[in-house]
């Protein structure tokens, strides 16, 4: 072999071999990347969690329309019962409850990416705290529940959706340093369920057509919400849905539920636009190119009809009272299935339970 012809082999083998190493880099560094925590991982290990807030809750109730972050610091302690503390920021969100609810505004928390990967965490940094609305402790807590419940049972239907981890809150505000009792939940970071199921962000939702969404995906998301008897979304607008793009095909990933019929809050009203007499009064508002298709997507619903009961008797952060209207009113949707009435008319479908 000539020494043109060695050489040309070593510089084949140097290469080969980079591109191995860069390979098992990459590979290594993915690999890593889905094996770290986020921060919602680490505070959702079980069903509760105990977590103290101090911020200034004074500036949050005097300045409902205000989108300045502000400082505040959390603590919790992680599975391994280690003190977790952390700095953060949050700020008021939402529409509706961030003016007219009397107690603590809906807030977003944003953590400092850079603490994050500190600690050895992945840095999806956002996340939503819905909270108790109204002072009235016992209904406020009930309708708190109820829509907790609501995410837990689209959790049971597919992993497009968000998870959420239920909290008992200690406020303490730091101007005052008087200190309040609730609950809350957390809703993971759209960033992090799309990385969890491995969908990509979708840059503009206006003008999208129901053509561009995954079928099934749809048809979930639309029956779920008539199952609870949700008349507060609206696909064309992206209103209390947000959407993801999966192998080609749109995802929509829907949320705030507390005007369906099935949360039933004290403060909600039924959507004027249907001529709804009342929220627990259900109106279909899917694609109506979807009518002719909907039976399968019923039958899963059908077949969860003993799961969903189950799951409302063993929570035991609702009343009695609560847990049997709350079967009851899903009941009533399995009651009726022959006819989904979608906005001012009925639409016959297929009996599934024959």
């Amino acid at each position: 072999m000539t020494n043109n012809a060695r050489r040309r082999n070593n510089e084949k083998l140097t290469l080969i071999n980079g591109l191995i190493f860069i390979l098992m880099v990459v590979i290594s560094t993915s690999t890593l990347a889905k094996n770290e925590q986020s921060i919602f991982d680490l505070m959702h290990y079980q069903e509760v969690l105990d977590l103290t807030i101090e911020t200034d809750l004074t500036f949050l109730k005097e300045n409902r329309r205000s989108e300045a972050y502000q400082k505040a610091n959390i603590q919790f302690l992680d599975k391994n019962k280690d003190e977790q503390n952390w700095d953060l920021k949050i700020r008021l969100r939402g529409n509706f409850r961030r003016i007219n609810c009397e107690n603590i505004p809906p807030l977003k928390w944003k953590f400092k990416k850079s603490d994050l990967e500190k600690a050895g965490l992945n840095v999806f940094n956002d996340m939503k705290l819905v909270t108790t609305c109204i002072e009235e402790k016992i209904p406020a807590k009930t309708a708190l529940m109820k829509e907790y419940l609501a995410y837990r049972l689209y959790n049971s239907f597919t992993e497009n959706s968000f998870r959420v981890q239920l909290l008992r809150l200690t406020y303490k505000d730091s101007s005052t340093g008087k200190k309040l009792k609730s609950w809350g939940f957390l809703i993971e970071d759209l960033a992090q369920l799309r990385d969890r199921i491995n969908a990509e962000k979708v840059e503009n939702t206006l003008g999208l057509t129901v053509g561009q969404f995954d079928q099934e995906a749809l048809k979930m998301t639309s029956i779920f919400e008539y199952f609870i008897g949700n008349a507060d979304w609206d696909l064309k607008i992206a209103k209390n849905v947000k959407v993801v793009q999966k192998n080609g095909k749109l995802i929509p990933i829907p949320y705030d539920f507390d005007f369906s019929g099935f949360v039933n809050a004290p403060y909600s009203i039924p959507n004027p636009d249907y001529g709804l007499a009342s929220v627990q009064e259900r109106v279909y508002l899917g694609a109506p190119t979807d009518i002719g298709f909907l039976h399968s997507t019923l039958l899963i619903f059908y077949g969860k009809k003993d799961e969903f009961k189950k799951t409302i008797k063993k929570f035991k952060y609702l009343d009695s009272v609560s847990k049997n209207e709350s079967i009851a009113y899903l009941n009533s949707f399995f009651e009726d299935l022959e006819n989904i009435k979608i906005r001012k008319k009925q639409v016959q479908v297929a009996d599934i339970t024959k």
